[in-house]
């Protein structure tokens, strides 16, 4: 090949790599509006909600399950 043609073709790859690269949603950023904002507040998305973490002190014993379901 000549030195000319590998530019381009190393061009494309580049581009070709750099554009599959950019094209993840998950990675971009999203800035939402004052509404969204405060019906994200008022009601968190199931993924930032509490999570309970019973096991972190050791096993759950039955008076201390209904003690943390009853508060």
């Amino acid at each position: 090949m000549s030195r000319s043609r590998t530019g381009i073709s190393a061009g494309i790859f580049l581009l070709a790599l750099a554009r599959t690269h950019a094209a993840r949603p998950g990675q971009q950023i999203v800035v939402p509006t004052v509404k969204e904002t405060v019906r994200n507040f008022a009601g968190p998305p199931p993924e930032y909600a509490m999570t309970l973490w019973w096991f972190w002190n050791g096993l759950m014993t039955k008076t201390g399950l209904i003690r943390d379901v009853r508060r």
